[in-house]
Formats: C-alpha cells, sequence, structure tokens
C-alpha cells in the first residue's frame, strides 16, 4: 500500500515538473494557435453573353457555325483554397452524355476567376466548335458550377446555374414611342423602345420570353437627319434624346437596331410614328386702351389691354413694359392675359405716344410685340374771378381787390 502511494505520489510530481518546464517554455516561444482558413465564399458568378445562342443541328458546313463560346466569370473571397475548377455538363436533345474534363479557371483579378465553357464536347471534338446546340423546344441545356480545391481536395461549390443556348435570331424586333407627338421646332424629346430577338428565347417553347437585343447599336431618325448611335442595355431597352427640326410640319421617326456580332446581326427598322412639329406660339396682340387720351398736365390715366398669341390664347407674362415720354413702368397680365397700369401725364401740354410692350416669359421663342397710342396733355385755360370791396369809391380812395384764378379744368 506504501508502495503504491510512493509511485502515485512521484508520477504526479513528475507530472507537475514537467507542466512547469513547459508551460514557460511555451509562453517564451510565442506559440499560438494555427488560424483556421477562410472559408470559400462565392460572391458572384455569371457567365457571357447573358443569353447565349446555340449552333443549328447540322453538321454541314464544318464547323457548326451560329453558337457563342460562354465564359464564365466568378468572384470569391477567402483563402482555404489553391485552386478553382470550372465544371459543366450538357445535355442534347437525346441524353446527357458524359461530362467532360473540370475547367482551370484563370485568376484575372483579385479575387475574380474565369474560363469558357468546353461546348458542345461529344459532338463538336471533331469539328472545332467550342459552343452548343440550340434548344429550340427540345430542352437541350447546358449546367455549370464552380468547384474550389485544396490540396487537390474539394473545399467549395457554387449552386449549379442552368442555361437553354437559344436557336439563332430570325429578325431583331423592335418596339418604339416617343414621349411627344406634337412638339415645337427646336425642342428635344424622347424615343423609348425595346429591341429582342424574334422567335430567340431563352425558355424552350415560352415565346413570351425573348431574348433581349442587349449591347445593340440604336439609330433614331427623324425626318432625313439622323442621330448619333446609342446601345441597348442587358434588357434590350433603350431610350435617345432627338431633336425636332427647325421647320414646322409633320415628320416620321424610325430606329434601326442592329448588333455586330455575325449571329446576331438581323437588323430591323421599327415602324414608323409620325410626329407633328409646330411653330411656337407668338405675341400677335397687345391691346391698349387709356382711360381719357385728352388730359391736362398730371393728370392721372389708367392705360390697360389685352394681350394675345396669334393661336388667340392669352399671353401670360410678367414682363409688360408701359412707357411715356422717358418714363417706363413694368406691370404683368393676368391668366386671362389682361394688365392695368396707371400713370399720370407729362406736365408740358404736347400730344405723348404711349408705348405698351409685351414679351413671352413662356415659350423658348420669347417673341414679344408693341403696340402704340397717343395721349394728348392739353394747355390748360385760366378763369378768373374779382371782387371789389366797396364796390363803389370817391376818387383817390383806396380799394380793395380780390380773385381767385384757375384753370379751365378746375386746376388751382
Amino acid at each position: 500500500m506504501k508502495r503504491i502511494m510512493k509511485i502515485s505520489l512521484s508520477i504526479a510530481f513528475a507530472l507537475a515538473m514537467i507542466t512547469c518546464v513547459l508551460t514557460p517554455f511555451t509562453a517564451m516561444a510565442g506559440f499560438a494557435p494555427e488560424p483556421e482558413p477562410e472559408a470559400p465564399s462565392f460572391d458572384s458568378v455569371v457567365h457571357t453573353p447573358t443569353y447565349p445562342m446555340g449552333h443549328t443541328w447540322d453538321i454541314d458546313p464544318n464547323p457548326l457555325t451560329g453558337g457563342d463560346i460562354i465564359k464564365v466569370s466568378a468572384t470569391i473571397s477567402g483563402d482555404g483554397f489553391d485552386s478553382v475548377w470550372l465544371s459543366s455538363n450538357f445535355c442534347n436533345r437525346e441524353s446527357c452524355p458524359m461530362p467532360p474534363p473540370d475547367e482551370s479557371m484563370t485568376s484575372v483579378d483579385d479575387g475574380v476567376y474565369e474560363a469558357n465553357l468546353p461546348g458542345d464536347y461529344t459532338e463538336n471534338m471533331g469539328f472545332g466548335a467550342p459552343t452548343y446546340e440550340a434548344s429550340s423546344n427540345f430542352g437541350s441545356y447546358v449546367e455549370y458550377r464552380i468547384i474550389t480545391k485544396s490540396g487537390g481536395m474539394e473545399v467549395g461549390r457554387s449552386g449549379t446555374i442552368k442555361i437553354y443556348p437559344a436557336w439563332p435570331p430570325l429578325q431583331i424586333n423592335a418596339t418604339s414611342a416617343v414621349s411627344s407627338t406634337d412638339v415645337y421646332v427646336g425642342n428635344t424629346f424622347w424615343v423609348n423602345g425595346t429591341a429582342k430577338y424574334w422567335a430567340s428565347m431563352y425558355e424552350p417553347g415560352d415565346s413570351t420570353k425573348l431574348i433581349p437585343a442587349e449591347s445593340s447599336s440604336v439609330v433614331v431618325k427623324v425626318g432625313a437627319t439622323s442621330f448619333p448611335a446609342t446601345t441597348t442595355d442587358v434588357n434590350g431597352d433603350y431610350s435617345v434624346e432627338v431633336t425636332a427640326p427647325a421647320t414646322a410640319g409633320v415628320y416620321q421617326v424610325n430606329t434601326t437596331v442592329s448588333n455586330a456580332a455575325s449571329n446576331r446581326n438581323k437588323p430591323c427598322v421599327s415602324a414608323d410614328i409620325a410626329i407633328n412639329v409646330n411653330s411656337y406660339p407668338v405675341v400677335d396682340d397687345v391691346g391698349i386702351t387709356l382711360s381719357d387720351d385728352s388730359v391736362y398736365p398730371g393728370d392721372s390715366v389708367t392705360v390697360s389691354g389685352t394681350v394675345l398669341y396669334d393661336t388667340g390664347n392669352p399671353v401670360v407674362t410678367p414682363y409688360l413694359y408701359v412707357n411715356i415720354s422717358g418714363s417706363s413702368y413694368l406691370t404683368s397680365t393676368n391668366a386671362d392675359g389682361y394688365y392695368s397700369q396707371l400713370l399720370n401725364a407729362p406736365m408740358g401740354p404736347n400730344d405723348y405716344s404711349i408705348d405698351v410692350t409685351a414679351v413671352d416669359d413662356y415659350y423658348a421663342a420669347h417673341t414679344e410685340k408693341t403696340s402704340t397710342t397717343t395721349l394728348t396733355v392739353q394747355t390748360p385755360t385760366m378763369d378768373v374771378t374779382v371782387d371789389l370791396n366797396p364796390t363803389a369809391a370817391m376818387v383817390s380812395m383806396e380799394i380793395q381787390v380780390s380773385g381767385t384764378a384757375t384753370y379751365g379744368n378746375a386746376l388751382p
């Protein structure tokens, strides 16, 4: 019993010694646990073209034509991998053959990897076209995923993405609309629309899901004038700002959409849209009426009237000027085109021109017109009344004379 206790104590002492020796050594050496690798995260996986075309089923001529080479791009974060692979398979209208070997993806930027899908592997080995046959209504499809490996072992896998290579398009179908069919000369307006590939679907058999004609050139023509090309977006949408001709009239607007890629270049000219290009309304009539056209110096006079466009509509403007004898008054018209301005007649008897100028503030042409009338300022007549006090007197007697002198217009 004593021997057993002695052995136990010896072992405990030895372990304590080992602990005492190792603990300081570990701390002194600065050893720390190795950080765990960050698991791969597939931030984005995309392919271009977004809606790829497939080749036709004929194998003559050789090689197969009409299909797109599909590039896959993956953005991956994390550091727990040393290689990235593109895994794919293709199922044609008859079968899903053995998948091709995985493709090694190339690093093209920090965390960005790219590779091309290999194409219809079994059918194209002998023809050299790294594309896929078109799905049409039979549901042929390509599927792919991204795989990350470390030391040859898989450590991450993206979701599977399925593509239906579309049948080569018969025509680009563009529908256009204009923001307004009635515009003024020189005004800008917008031509908006969407372009899709006719009979080319991104889901087999569903004609409501036609492939957008993305990255296609759009040229808009108004009359004989073409406007610089723009490009459709990923949805095939476009919006072009154009300018109306400088001459009034009826003009046709049409849009041409085309694509530089040989398997997509099926240009379309949209149906003509007629627009009316109108001349700007001009200030045509400035009415002018005086409350009294013959007054005495300093009298108050009201100048009023109505201003109209050549269309007969009222001119509403804050810029209406009334000028007389070097004096200018600024007033405005109301919603009916009516104005009224009070002024004082000049002090010198004479005939004076009163000019009323209306400047259009609404339309870009800013037309103006002036009307003139005459104000007569009369020479005042003098009325004098005399009072004598007394009215009868002796010779040399003082007489008080008083009276009132007034102008004929009752001014003192």
